[in-house]
C-alpha cells in the first residue's frame, strides 16, 4: 500500500467556467448539446473538499479480479449494504 496524505483541495467549476466549456462542448459535440449541459452540471456547484490521510494499493484490480474476490469472499461494497449498488453482470 502506498500512503497518500490528506489535504484540501478545489472541486468543481465555477460559473464562468461553466459557460465557457457548456459552449466549446456544444461547438465539439454538437448533437449532444444535452450531454454537455449535464456533464457542466455535475462539476459545479465548485467547493472545497478535505480529505483524511489513506492508503492506495499500487496495482490495478481489474473487473474480473475484483469479481472473483467478491465471489470467494461474498463481499458487499458500501453502497450495496446500502441498497445502492449495482452489480454489473457479465
Amino acid at each position: 500500500m502506498v500512503s497518500v496524505p490528506g489535504g484540501t483541495f478545489w472541486m468543481g467549476i465555477s460559473d464562468d467556467e461553466a459557460d465557457r466549456v457548456n459552449e466549446d462542448c456544444k461547438t465539439e459535440v454538437k448533437k449532444q448539446a444535452a450531454s454537455c449541459t449535464g456533464w457542466v452540471l455535475s462539476a459545479q456547484p465548485r467547493h472545497q473538499v478535505t480529505l483524511d490521510p489513506f492508503s492506495l494499493d499500487p496495482y490495478e484490480v481489474t473487473n474480473r479480479q475484483f469479481d472473483q474476490f467478491v465471489q470467494a469472499t461474498g463481499y458487499l461494497t458500501t453502497a450495496e449494504i446500502g441498497g445502492h449498488g449495482l452489480r454489473l453482470e457479465q
